[in-house]
């Protein structure tokens, strides 16, 4: 069989996906525990049917999957239930980006609220997910930019104000303006943050004293709007916009 052959089977694209985890720089716990839950889907997919191509997976299997019962028998929690779709859903989306399946069985299965909270913070599979949704083609720098700087902490207001020069490349910092509601401040930027901003900032031709995140020349109302729909797009294309 031929090497795309095997590539389309679930043991074979399980493979390819855990190879591009190192582009997420996710820490190395939640790498490992991505992929055990990924090989664990592997297994349970796979017990009847042998090693069967991704293509004959169906949103039944993954939905079985996401609520099945512990090793003990006992009921997943909705938390438990809750980290098997996000590590499924970014699974999905790997393959996509991979030409090794279509669409994505998770978007549908709908589950419990993880909080009664009306917002809550993002948990570490989440983040993984949002990653690789802002990362749509190889060559999209914005969008992933923009979710560096909220990972960052900055509010959507301060994001659109952030130029090329208030990124400190070498220190892996960037310098927040503030705003009414927050302090001018210099944060910290994740290691995955830092190499989109390096991507962005370094591209060709493109100038440093230019905004990072918005292209516009609207008022700031309109480029905190601006960044608020990409920081939404994201959220959206990690199947996290009713979250």
């Amino acid at each position: 069989m031929g090497q795309r052959n095997d590539a389309a089977l679930v043991r074979g694209a399980l493979d390819r996906a855990a190879a591009e985890l190192p582009r997420l720089a996710l820490s190395p716990q939640t790498g490992r525990t991505i992929c055990r839950a990924w090989h664990r889907f592997g297994d349970f997919a796979t017990a009847a049917h042998g090693n069967r191509p991704v293509a004959d997976l169906t949103h039944k299997t993954v939905g079985e999957f996401v609520h099945a019962r512990h090793d003990d028998g006992s009921l997943p929690s909705t938390a438990a239930m809750h980290w098997r779709r996000s590590a499924i859903r970014l699974l999905y989306r790997i393959w996509r980006n991979l030409d090794l399946a279509d669409g994505d069985p998770t978007l549908d299965l709908r589950l419990p609220p993880r909080s009664s909270l009306a917002t809550r913070p993002l948990t570490d599979d989440e983040v993984a997910v949002c990653r690789w949704a802002s990362l749509a083609t190889p060559v999209e720098t914005r969008l992933p930019a923009a979710w560096a700087l909220a990972e960052a902490g900055a509010t959507s207001g301060e994001i659109a104000t952030v130029r090329g020069v208030d990124v400190d490349l070498q220190a892996q910092t960037v310098r927040l303006g503030g705003s009414t509601k927050t302090d001018a401040r210099t944060a910290a930027l994740t290691e995955w943050g830092a190499v989109q901003l390096r991507r962005r900032v370094n591209m060709p031709g493109r100038d440093r004293a230019a905004a990072v995140v918005y292209e516009g020349s609207g008022s700031p109302e309109s480029a905190q709007a601006s960044v608020s729909g990409a920081i939404g797009d994201v959220l959206r294309r990690a199947g996290l916009g009713d979250e």
